[in-house]
């Protein structure tokens, strides 16, 4: 950017936004040597609209190749753009599906030499983003679940509830000093397990729900309990 374009940015207003699905996330730009398109986190949102508006520029151009497409200066978005006075304004549609090389900015009355910026696509994570979704999924299959554990004199119950309409049953895995004692398998009209004959001392279990053709719906973390002596008040501690 020589001294002449340099000072048309610095000052005049310019603006730079991308918006989602019609839905204004303005942001004041920085030109730099190119121009960043980052991604929305959730992979599948691929298309955007690009907003421009500086009141030095007389046309904005999208660059494919040796093809160059004026950017339109009027588009129906949904929500608020910032007030441009007599600036213009220009928008693109920005799809990380189909990408455009660079963006030309011719300026007003030849004020200065054109400018091109080169556009750098930044897709999202998508190993982050299914990772995202599958611990969401998870963690609303758990919630459902509503797990819930509490303790007699040398039992524990374990109380849940089915984690989705597909349940039909549950398997409970304990285990102590990270070696498995024993697996309970709950009947799909049973939602909770009693389990006695244990010592004082911390425990874990797995809770594990299943589909009628035996596919794992909900696999737990190791949940872990302890049971002790009662306290003064004749009531036995437990942690869950």
């Amino acid at each position: 950017m020589d001294k002449y374009q340099e000072y048309i940015f610095k000052t005049s207003r310019s603006y730079y936004g991308l918006s989602v699905c019609g839905k204004s996330t303005l942001e004041k730009v920085v030109f730099d040597d190119k121009i960043i398109f980052k991604q929305n986190d959730d992979i599948t949102v691929s298309d955007y609209i690009l907003y421009i508006a500086n009141i030095g520029f007389e046309n904005v151009f999208a660059i494919v190749g040796t093809k160059e497409t004026p950017l339109a200066q009027e588009l129906d978005l949904v929500g608020s753009s910032p007030k441009s006075g007599n600036q213009n304004r220009f928008f693109l549609p920005i799809s990380f599906d189909n990408k455009i090389d660079a963006i030309k900015i011719v300026f007003k009355n030849n004020l200065a030499d054109n400018l091109i910026f080169p556009v750098i696509y930044e897709e999202a994570d998508k190993e982050k983003y299914y990772a995202k979704k599958e611990q969401e999924r998870k963690d609303g299959l758990l919630k459902a679940a509503s797990i819930k554990v509490s303790a007699g004199i040398d039992l524990v119950n374990i109380y849940f509830q089915p984690c989705c309409e597909q349940y039909t049953r549950t398997e409970i895995v304990l285990c102590k000093d990270n070696m498995m004692l024993a697996k309970y398998k709950v009947d799909e009209e049973t939602f909770f397990k009693s389990i006695n004959g244990l010592a004082y001392g911390k425990y874990e279990f797995i809770l594990k729900q299943f589909d009628d053709k035996g596919n794992i719906l909900l696999e737990t973390d190791k949940m872990q309990f302890s049971l002790s002596r009662p306290n003064y008040g004749g009531r036995f501690t437990v942690i869950g």
